[in-house]
């Protein structure tokens, strides 16, 4: 595991080189570790883009990505929410689009739509990534778009909190200029 000095060497090559295994290995053991490190997160960002841009990133190579980029996203006990944000902007970024992945994305986005934000200090109020992301990527899938929209309008109807339907109205506004841009 690299300690201060070898994520600096680690970072400063990521400005320019692809990582190799155990460089990933290493930062992903970081990265999925509680209170895990935003320059770990960083680092292993620009190291995936770079990768991405040589094909350098195989499947078994994002499965793995995927499996602990998933831990440090959404689960763990740490709430720091860039690293969160960090984590999924690298399952974004390499287009883990697997049934796990989308699963975890959407059961972490229906649960984050019927939070009772009361019931957190504001320390622990959102635990995971941007809410508004996640939704464009359950979104993807069209089943899970039908799914979340109806969703969305049940609790812009019947809310249980009052935040709830703006950041429905919000969420609902985002996923459909997505698709009017892109599809």
């Amino acid at each position: 595991r690299p300690g201060a000095e070898g994520l600096e060497i680690a970072n400063l090559l990521s400005d320019r080189y692809v990582p190799s295994e155990q460089i990933l290995s290493s930062l992903l053991d970081l990265a999925s570790n509680p209170h895990g490190n935003l320059a770990v997160l960083l680092t292993l960002k620009k190291f995936c883009h770079n990768a991405l841009e040589v094909g350098q990133l195989d499947t078994a190579t994002k499965n793995l990505l995927i499996l602990r980029l998933q831990e440090a996203a959404f689960f763990g006990d740490y709430n720091d929410l860039n690293e969160r944000n960090i984590a999924f902007d690298i399952i974004e970024m390499i287009d883990a689009r697997n049934e796990d992945t989308v699963a975890v994305a959407s059961d972490y986005l229906f649960e984050r739509l019927d939070e009772n934000p009361d019931d957190f200090d504001h320390e622990f109020k959102f635990k995971g990534p941007d809410i508004y992301k996640v939704a464009k990527f359950v979104a993807r899938n069209p089943v899970l778009k039908v799914e979340l929209e109806q969703k969305l309008e049940h609790l812009i109807r019947n809310p249980q909190y009052p935040y709830q339907v703006k950041i429905c109205m919000d969420i609902l506004d985002q996923i459909n200029k997505k698709y009017e841009k892109n599809d």
